[in-house]
């Protein structure tokens, strides 16, 4: 009887295995996005015109998936193209940066803001993007932004009322009639803070239409702590 319970574990195990094997079979097709943005988007920023670099990292999701590409600049960095191997036949979605937590479930995207940030704009400018039927790919903004000059260096802290919410998780459920993202979040920090190594300007991302009731912009130097606090309402 042990011997028979050994073959059949055995016989489950060459079952699952096969079917692994299967799925794995998903039919993969090479296609090349060309990718674009909206207005004041995304990874650099010239006199308000926002290009493209050689090398940034987007993730292109579809629904029980997502992989890697690199941008391919040419002449125009208003443009680039990002290849990748996908399983055919589904909806294609993108988010930049890469490095945005970020997942797809049917047709809903999330996309996580952190509380601790770099400061970057590359970094701080999430943007999501649904394939058209020609695989382009039109970035929009998935976040407002908070950008501030300092001249000290330390941990800038920016910081809403109580029961604001400034940093968490976006819900992004499709795309409206203009294209935009429909987002939305429910609960997340009122508090968003970047660490500040060298004088410049910085930037933060927090969640889409934030309504804060009062706020507070707090740097942490060797020299102490400062901070400046306002009371009305800010929309971002």
């Amino acid at each position: 009887m042990k011997n028979f319970k050994y073959i059949l574990i055995a016989a489950v195990l060459v079952s699952a295995s096969c079917q692994r094997e299967e799925m794995n079979m998903e039919t993969r097709v090479d296609v090349t996005f060309v990718a674009s943005h909206e207005s004041r988007t995304k990874t650099s920023l010239v006199n308000d015109n926002v290009l493209w670099e050689s090398g940034d990292q987007i993730k292109i999701l579809w629904n029980g998936g997502d992989t890697m590409s690199e941008a391919r600049v040419g002449d125009d960095r208003s443009v680039a193209e990002f290849s990748a191997s996908v399983p055919e036949g589904y909806d294609y979605y993108a988010v930049s940066p890469y490095a945005a937590e970020s997942s797809l479930a049917g047709d809903v995207l999330t996309v996580v803001i952190p509380q601790n940030q770099t400061g970057t704009f590359a970094g701080a400018n999430i943007t999501v993007a649904k394939a058209d039927a020609e695989n382009g790919l039109t970035f929009r903004h998935a976040v407002g932004y908070v950008e501030f000059t300092t001249e000290k260096v330390g941990t800038v802290e920016f910081c809403g009322a109580e029961n604001d919410v400034l940093a968490g998780t976006v819900t992004v459920a499709g795309f409206d009639e203009n294209e935009l993202p429909k987002c939305s979040f429910d609960g997340g920090t009122a508090k968003v803070s970047v660490e500040v190594y060298e004088p410049g300007t910085y930037y933060m991302a927090v969640v889409p239409g934030a309504v804060l009731n009062g706020f507070t912009i707090r740097m942490i130097s060797d020299e102490g702590r400062e901070s400046v606090s306002y009371d009305q309402q800010l929309v971002i």
